[in-house]
């Protein structure tokens, strides 16, 4: 049986754009993976300190004046949003991941017996 080589290019295309969208899938998931660890470490180094204190934060390019005790409460918020993307992440990863493998084992071909 000989196959179409349109058809053929057509599916290395779309294993391609499988195999890329996964790789970016995990890239964007181990970047947020990193932000959650700094927002963490930030505040793990902000607890000890008085609520009035002073404190200094980056909003977009602008560094913005604030207190210990305005700071805690936004860190704590940003982490759970993260952690809830990076749940959301995890699961496309998931899904793309088991879309690939089904693509795979699809196509992939085998020999003959």
């Amino acid at each position: 049986m000989v196959s179409d080589p349109a058809s053929d290019e057509t599916r290395m295309q779309e294993h391609g754009q499988l195999v890329q969208c996964v790789q970016a899938l995990k890239e964007k998931f181990l970047q947020l993976n990193n932000d959650v660890r700094e927002h963490q470490r930030v505040l793990a180094t902000l607890e000890p300190l008085e609520e009035g204190r002073r404190a200094y934060r980056l909003v977009g390019d602008v560094l913005v004046e604030q207190t210990v005790g305005e700071v805690k409460p936004y860190l704590a918020t940003t982490i759970a949003e993260l952690q809830k993307t990076i749940g959301e992440f995890e699961a496309q990863i998931v899904a793309r991941s088991k879309e690939l493998a089904e693509f795979e084992a699809k196509y992939t071909p085998r020999p003959a017996a």
